[in-house]
């Protein structure tokens, strides 16, 4: 799993911190990748971010070839859960 951001952001798999790409980037976005073998299915995941200066840069990916070239993880592979509007309204 890979994030790429201008500035901080963080993967969360099933509540789990996975990737940590913390930090400013003060030369643009940086990918952090971390390898995370998973069984096929349905896992929770979350991603944080922060921004504090230039574009909101945050790029979500995965290697699912054999080659472990990141590719963006298309919309049709995620789903928001029931309660994720309340979270957010909540800040939680």
């Amino acid at each position: 799993l890979c994030t790429s951001s201008q500035d901080g952001s963080q993967i969360l798999l099933e509540n789990t911190v996975v990737v940590d790409n913390d930090g400013v980037k003060k030369d643009g976005p940086t990918e952090l990748c971390e390898l995370v073998a998973l069984d096929p299915g349905a896992y929770a995941i979350e991603v944080r971010t922060f921004h504090v200066t230039g574009p909101i840069i945050v790029r979500l990916a995965w290697a699912k070839g054999k080659d472990g070239t990141p590719e963006a993880i298309s919309t049709r592979n995620l789903f928001k859960p029931a309660d994720a509007d309340a979270r957010v309204k909540a800040g939680k």
